[in-house]
């Protein structure tokens, strides 16, 4: 018995370590992590859930995603943040990025993961993606830029901490 325990807890802490650092390498959907760690995307979920709660148990933290917002919908101090953009500027990032990429692809990838972001938050959470009364603040980072919405986000955290 005690074997099977300290088996398990070398997986746990295995199965910890490696998603962090599949994380830690590129943003991935759910479904790309489970096909790297061979696990469903159900367990890659609960993953996911118990380390965000964990780290945020640890320490002040940031989270981009994974519907932390809904995950740690019971702590006190959490404060959730929606960023969104105009059409026009998002395709400016993605063609950045890829520049490869025709406008119709642009535009073709923008629509997908928004579609997928947005079926994965409303599946997981029961809440509407993007809905406003889901967070706390959002901010369009097409009218601050990326660096002005940062410096936004740093104050609003800077000042609900004060109160």
């Amino acid at each position: 018995m005690a074997k099977n325990t300290r088996n398990a807890e070398y997986t746990k802490k295995y199965n910890r370590n490696l998603f962090l650092r599949l994380l830690r390498m590129e943003p991935m959907s759910q479904a790309e992590i489970a096909r790297k760690m061979g696990l469903t995307r159900s367990a890659v979920s609960l993953i996911t859930d118990e380390l965000i709660r964990e780290i945020a148990e640890e320490d002040s933290c940031v989270f981009v995603g994974r519907c932390a917002d809904y995950v740690l919908r019971d702590e006190p101090s959490l404060f959730r943040i929606f960023i969104y953009g105009d059409l026009d500027h998002r395709q400016e990032r993605v063609k950045e990025r890829h520049p490869e990429l025709k406008s119709s692809q642009i535009i073709d990838v923008i629509n997908k993961t928004d579609k997928r972001r947005a079926s994965y938050y409303n599946f997981y959470t029961g809440n509407k993606w993007g809905k406003y009364d889901n967070y706390d603040i959002a901010i369009n980072s097409s009218t601050l830029g990326i660096d002005g919405a940062a410096e936004l986000i740093c104050a609003s955290v800077k000042k609900l901490m004060e109160n």
